[in-house]
């Protein structure tokens, strides 16, 4: 994939306020504001034995949500348990087991996992006995492909040399650790504490176990942060050379997260905090880091980067991944499922979810299924996200549609995205252009048939 290099020096500001607009992250379409209360362990219980009927199963993606952290970061919108009292541990690892029981005798027998998440929260609030505990379990509930994916994220603050022991001997090969920023100003006003040394470190000591890849997460347009201020996180960053890294845009949903109202006051404006993303990019490209799409750079020989540039890219609720054509299956509060052509979620409560798993085996409450326009609409927007670029043979090959008769309203949609430059339109295909992949998301929204039926709520946040 010949590409021209990322150019946003001539970014203006009359063009960045009007695509830095509220818009999906398209970690699904359709997207989770639109998906049904009222699916129950029955309707999971279906979609599940249907995937399991299927000619060829997909193999599997299982995802764990551990829910708890011993103190709250402000800028915070995942569900989370705020709590230093780890009695708590037992009784939701119980809970887990008492799931994955469930979960494994109706995904199929035979079905490989190639692909295990733990996510929070943090994970390694988990005692390393535990950790063990709960991989063991897994172990022999599923079948585990010899080249599985193995993640966790892990934070740093409270992770241990005898927690990356247990991960490491119980098969993990991928850690994900989250900075944020290195700026102690950033940091104490975000009510997170994290030395630069602790954190390298921990690293270091990741390294010697033999983790395979190792991910780095930072958060743009937090509370006090300038580009300045950024680029010497960044320098920090590039220091302790991370296999990959996530720059997210932070999400400022204070009528979600009510906490985050603390952090407005010092916010950086918007042009301001687009110059910090440009920072991260420029500096991130130069220092040989490939930018994979809208938050994500790995180095050119991470399977990441080779995917993207081969067209096998795909996007999750975790974010990109080389896993495609997988049945994604979510464990623990709040957790998500993506099984064939079906979305399903759990209980985000963990009182709900207790009684949930304790009186049914699973707590599932909503969920999603796909129509043939969505199906459609998933491909293109994933298209975007991931490659770049849609080919309209390739779409109307797979669902026998004429894309442009098809299509034909969000392409009048992003007629004024081609005339700003962001993306190129033919009769063969969309090709979002270097400037345009800093705003993949405004060009899926094109496609996406629910924004203009949603309400005037405020759903997400802004594209940058």
């Amino acid at each position: 994939m010949n590409e021209k290099p990322l150019a946003v020096a001539d970014i203006s500001v009359d063009l960045l306020r009007r695509y830095n607009v509220p818009g999906p992250r398209y970690t699904s379409y359709p997207t989770a504001p639109v998906w049904r209360e009222g699916f129950s362990p029955r309707d999971y219980e279906e979609i599940l034995a249907s995937s399991r009927k299927a000619d060829s199963p997909a193999p599997l993606s299982l995802y764990l949500h551990i829910p708890f952290c011993e103190s709250l970061c402000y800028f915070c919108a995942c569900t989370v348990v705020i709590t230093g009292n780890h009695s708590v541990e037992e009784p939701y690892l119980a809970l887990l087991e008492r799931e994955i029981d469930w979960i494994a005798a109706r995904t199929g027998e035979g079905r490989e996992v190639v692909q295990l998440h733990w996510g929070g929260g943090t994970p390694t609030y988990l005692s390393p006995d535990h950790i063990s505990r709960l991989a063991v379990r897994l172990r022999a509930s599923f079948r585990f492909a010899e080249n599985a994916e193995v993640g966790v994220e892990v934070d740093p603050r409270v992770t241990t040399e005898a927690h990356l022991e247990a991960l490491r001997s119980a098969g993990f090969n991928r850690l994900s650790m989250g900075v944020q920023d290195f700026d102690p100003d950033v940091q104490k006003a975000i009510h997170r504490i994290q030395p630069f040394e602790e954190t390298r470190a921990l690293v270091e000591a990741a390294r010697g176990l033999g983790f395979d890849s190792i991910n780095m997460d930072l958060i743009y347009g937090l509370p006090l942060q300038t580009a300045e201020s950024f680029r010497a996180t960044i320098e920090s960053i590039l220091a302790i050379g991370p296999d990959r890294l996530a720059v997210y845009s932070y999400a400022n949903v204070p009528w979600l997260k009510k906490h985050q109202k603390l952090l407005e006051p010092n916010l950086p404006g918007e042009q301001e905090k687009f110059e910090i993303f440009r920072t991260a990019l420029g500096c991130f490209t130069q220092a040989g880091y490939e930018y994979i799409g809208m938050d994500h750079f790995a180095r050119p020989d991470d399977e990441l980067a080779r995917a993207r540039r081969n067209r096998t890219l795909h996007r999750n609720f975790q974010g990109y991944t080389t896993k495609a054509g997988t049945d994604l299956v979510g464990m623990g509060v709040s957790a998500i499922g993506a099984i064939g052509d079906a979305f399903v979620q759990n209980r985000r409560e963990l009182p709900d979810y207790r009684l949930a798993i304790e009186r049914d085996g699973a707590a599932t409450f909503r969920g999603f299924r796909l129509s043939f326009d969505d199906r459609v609409r998933r491909a293109v927007i994933g298209n975007l996200l991931c490659h770049g670029v849609v080919v309209a043979s390739e779409i109307e090959r797979n669902f026998r549609i004429d894309f442009s008769t098809y299509f034909a309203d969000s392409l009048e949609r992003l007629a004024p995205c081609a005339e700003d430059g962001l993306v190129e339109i033919s009769p063969s295909e969309i090709h979002a252009t270097p400037l345009g992949r800093i705003f993949l998301r405004n060009l899926a929204m094109a496609f996406d048939s629910y924004l203009p039926n949603q309400s005037a709520k405020p759903l997400f946040s802004k594209t940058l």
